[in-house]
């Protein structure tokens, strides 16, 4: 029973939207369309402003500057019952007096839908979440995941256009998060609904979104698929919060058409394709982690690369083992780098790793394919110690 046959799904847009608290900027002059129909993930760390912007949609903030748009309403001073949306709350505020079924049926019940017509309804729903079984359990009587489904049905029960869900994962233990994503993902495409959905899971909004939305100090740094922003941030920033990159900078020493050689503070020269940068220009570019192999250091130093090798060539860089952390299907490999504050990141297929094993202290040099080069469209810059993002943590499957 798809809740939305009756009310399609609808875009949602943001115009030059802005949220203050006195005198704190929360989401900064932010444009945004989220076409109707996409599963979309705002995500960003801790204060990045992501939900106070699912807030503004939801009706529960106001819009400080800006407009904010779902359909083709202008919905800035909608009250939240009147926008098509529903909103799926981190603590699922579950009545703890009233059974599944009631609660799912409570926001028909205050409409005044007569009682026959809201239960069969709100049972509809709860076979849609697999929960029919348990209408007459109150809260305290289901588990975690189960107390989701009955959030989530509750939330769909008023036919929304849009469904606002703020870390609706986060409580659930690893395991029960991953299958929690599939469900919510079946729901999404079996409703055909815009949902917009608030993490600062990197596995999380990968796994789920058509679209997601990278925010940092209440702006927005990438709007893109999951494929596009792991594979081409767009910023450093993006690359280290998605996890899995590795940031460099230098300064361009020579550039053609198809190539350009950056000099890194230790001495080393890179090779990259063409990336529009000129001679001094200062330029950052990502590796990613696991497109790195790693050998023992040659007892010389190896030749820096021609200014003229070409973009099929391979760059290197030699450091000393740093730490490393088995994860099973894989072991990370950290290299300090001279002159470089931040480490490098290999990730070694564990098979590879345990046929040549690596110790603390060795040196060893890393070396990648330039295709696996990606140059950002702003220089890297350098982070302090409290500012670091938190590389991405793979969930257990």
């Amino acid at each position: 029973m798809p809740a939305s046959q009756d009310l399609p799904a609808v875009d949602v847009e943001l115009i030059k939207a802005t949220k203050r608290y006195g005198s704190t900027l929360a989401v900064d002059c932010v444009d945004l369309k989220i076409p109707a129909g996409t599963y979309c993930c705002l995500l960003g760390p801790s204060g990045c402003g992501k939900s106070s912007l699912l807030r503004m949609m939801a009706g529960h903030e106001g819009v400080t500057d800006g407009d904010l748009l779902i359909g083709d309403t202008y919905s800035n001073d909608l009250p939240p019952a009147g926008r098509r949306t529903a909103m799926m709350f981190q603590h699922y505020a579950l009545f703890p007096h009233l059974n599944c079924l009631d609660n799912v049926a409570f926001s028909l019940r205050m409409k005044g839908v007569p009682k026959a017509a809201r239960h069969a309804k709100a049972r509809a729903l709860l076979r849609l979440v697999h929960m029919e079984d348990y209408e007459k359990r109150l809260p305290a009587q289901l588990s975690g995941g189960q107390q989701q489904r009955i959030a989530l049905a509750r939330a769909l029960i008023t036919d929304p256009g849009v469904l606002l869900l703020d870390e609706p994962l986060s409580a659930l233990d690893p395991f029960l998060r991953v299958r929690m994503r599939a469900e919510l993902k079946r729901l999404q495409t079996e409703l055909g609904i815009t949902f917009i959905h608030v993490t600062h899971s990197q596995d999380e909004a990968m796994a789920l979104a058509d679209l997601v939305v990278v925010m940092d100090r209440g702006r927005i740094e990438q709007v893109g698929t999951p494929r596009d922003v792991f594979n081409q941030p767009a910023t450093a920033f993006v690359a280290r919060f998605i996890g899995g990159h590795n940031v460099l900078s230098g300064e361009v020493v020579s550039a053609t058409s198809g190539h350009a050689l950056v000099a890194l503070a230790d001495g080393h020269r890179i090779g990259l394709p063409a990336c529009g940068a000129s001679p001094g220009d200062s330029l950052a570019f990502t590796v990613r982690a696991d497109r790195l192999s790693l050998s023992p250091a040659a007892a010389v130093k190896p030749v820096a690369p021609s200014p003229d090798a070409g973009p099929d060539g391979h760059g290197e860089i030699t450091g000393r083992v740093s730490s490393i952390q088995y994860q099973g299907t894989h072991v990370e490999v950290r290299l300090a780098l001279p002159e470089q504050a931040e480490l490098l990141l290999a990730t070694v297929p564990e098979r590879t790793f345990f046929d040549a094993p690596l110790q603390e202290g060795d040196r060893v040099t890393a070396r990648w394919n330039a295709r696996d080069v990606h140059a950002l469209p702003e220089a890297g810059r350098p982070q302090a110690a409290e500012e670091q993002v938190e590389p991405r943590q793979q969930e257990a499957v």
